[in-house]
């Protein structure tokens, strides 16, 4: 645009550049993220007048009893706080498809939800030994990083540490800043509770 002889296209030009600009750096790359971690849930509020739009769960319930449709209701039922019903849902997900390992973690944050610390580890500790594909890296650094909670609150803290510790070091390598995060306040607890 900057060698158009036309004043208004490179007025327009200069003007559409800078409006992407600030558009990816200042409104996607700040304001975005800052209001939704102000706003947390209600990030997800559904207004009065779309309440109305069709349930989740009936869809997936007149599916085929599939594994994957199983997990998927179990995926939901974890979403919604309905832990015992996520548990149940994803046991019967591995008896169908034990390689559908998404199901190793939902049924292990779902134990440890409520409370079940002993069965939430060894449930994480199954989705380690079960889950080795390479390309599920991310989901086997979960495992450990819910093996590390349950092992501290049931006060195993050397396990707890080397589960966090070997964590930390994979979601270095793999470079999940969210997880990062995670492990850090997970470690961060640790060493705050070992004092």
């Amino acid at each position: 645009f900057g060698t158009l002889s036309s004043l208004e296209l490179k007025q327009a030009g200069v003007g559409l550049a800078a409006a992407v600009l600030i558009d990816a750096t200042v409104i996607r790359g700040v304001l975005l993220p800052a209001t939704m971690k102000l706003l947390g849930d209600w990030n997800w509020y559904l207004p009065r007048a779309l309440q109305r739009l069709p349930e989740v769960e009936p869809f997936i319930q007149s599916l085929p009893q599939t594994a994957a449709s199983l997990y998927g209701l179990s995926y939901l039922h974890y979403k919604q706080a309905r832990f015992q019903q996520a548990i149940e849902l994803s046991e019967q997900v591995l008896l169908l498809d034990p390689h559908l390992s998404e199901a190793y973690k939902t049924k292990a944050q779902s134990l440890y939800a409520l409370g079940r610390y002993a069965e939430a580890r060894q449930a994480a500790q199954t989705l380690l030994h079960e889950v080795t594909e390479p390309e599920k890296v991310e989901l086997r650094l979960s495992g450990l990083i819910i093996g590390g909670i349950a092992a501290e609150v049931n006060g195993n803290r050397a396990e707890a540490l080397a589960d966090l510790t070997s964590a930390y070091r994979g979601v270095v390598e793999v470079g999940n800043l969210e997880m990062e995060e995670t492990v850090h306040s997970q470690l961060a607890y640790v060493y705050q509770h070992q004092n």
